[in-house]
Parts: structure tokens; C-alpha cells; sequence
């Protein structure tokens, strides 16, 4: 690596590794190597989404590229700006990317993906730091219909490709969510515990 490994995230067969001032990826059938250039810190944090892939940096801003399908190195399509201090969270949801930054601030950037609930809103889930619960927030009121929680403080969320919901935390506790059936609209998640 270039460098200090800031981030890492899969897609497919690609590893996307963000270290300074460049996201490195791999393709680990093809063996296809790229170099994503643009940053100019450290990258903190990443999502790919609809053939783009984002990444937050240390400086506040987020970069956006194509997905990558040829061998080449791919210049940034978009750079976003707004926050002061890292880019440390970027999740995607109900056509929104949203960034989480240490200025203190959550903000949402239209996208071209969402994930919504059968027949309702969409909902974005966050967890702060050192809590063991996951909370649930429907878009764009951002008002609370939901809490998960777990043993220890949540500290990975990760959503899979139109299933389920992945949480980790400080136990070693895995956790897989999946919408319930609407009977009743206090019960609206499922949990599948695995250690």
C-alpha cells in the first residue's frame, strides 16, 4: 500500500483501500489494479453506489468517481465540499449519500439510490459513539420510528445489496436485521443473532 490504510470496502470481486491522497482498487478475479486519484488527505471513508464510488477525506471533502471497467486510472467526476474537519462516515439512502464529519454535522447530498421499506418511507439507521443502540429515522422528517440494539457499543452498520442489515459490536456479536412482516407497527425489525 501507498500508505496508512484509512478505510476499506468490497464490491463484487473489487477492494476499494483508501489511504493519502489516492483510493486504491483491486479486483481480486481479474487481478486489474487502479489508482483513484483527487484527494489530497487521508481518505477516512467510502460507499459505492448505481456505479460511483465516493469517499470522504481528511480535509472535509468528498470525492465521486465512476465505477471503474476498464484499466485505468479514473479521475474524480464530482468533488463535494461543506464540511470543516474529516469526512469519517458515508452511508446512501433514500437517494441521499449521507456524510458524518468530527465538525459535529450529519449532511445529506442527493443521490441516485435509495433504500425505503415495503410500503413506507425511507429510513436511515445511525449510531453514536460508545451506544449500543441503533437508531432508526425516517426520511427526509428524520424523526425517530425505531431503536435496535445490541450487548456492547455498535461498531460497524453495513447494508447488503436489497437484504439484510449487518451490525458488530464491541463483543465480537454479529447481527443480521430484516424488515418483519407489517402486523404491527411497533414491531417493525427482526433480528438473527450470530456470534
Amino acid at each position: 500500500m501507498g500508505g496508512k490504510v484509512g478505510c476499506m470496502i468490497t464490491h463484487g470481486p473489487w477492494v476499494f483501500i483508501g489511504i493519502p491522497k489516492s483510493v486504491e482498487a483491486w479486483n481480486t478475479k481479474t487481478g486489474m489494479k487502479l489508482i483513484l486519484q483527487g484527494p489530497s488527505g487521508l481518505v477516512c471513508s467510502m460507499t459505492i453506489t448505481d456505479g460511483m464510488v465516493f469517499a470522504g477525506t481528511g480535509d472535509g471533502r468528498i470525492m465521486a468517481w465512476k465505477f471503474p471497467t476498464t484499466e485505468s486510472n479514473m479521475e474524480p467526476v464530482s468533488i463535494l465540499t461543506g464540511h470543516e474537519r474529516p469526512v469519517i462516515s458515508l452511508s446512501i439512502s433514500a437517494m441521499r449519500l449521507y456524510s458524518g464529519s468530527l465538525d459535529k454535522t450529519i449532511k445529506g447530498l442527493r443521490t441516485l439510490f435509495g433504500m425505503h421499506r415495503v410500503g413506507k418511507t425511507p429510513v436511515l439507521f445511525c449510531s453514536l459513539h460508545n451506544s449500543n443502540c441503533i437508531r432508526q429515522l425516517d426520511l427526509p422528517s428524520f424523526e425517530e420510528v425505531g431503536t435496535l440494539f445490541s450487548k456492547k457499543e455498535v461498531r460497524t452498520i453495513e447494508l447488503a445489496d436489497g437484504g439484510p442489515l449487518f451490525t458488530g459490536d464491541g463483543s465480537g456479536e454479529l447481527k443480521v436485521w430484516r424488515w418483519a412482516p407489517q402486523q404491527d407497527q411497533d414491531q417493525e425489525a427482526s433480528s438473527a443473532a450470530h456470534s
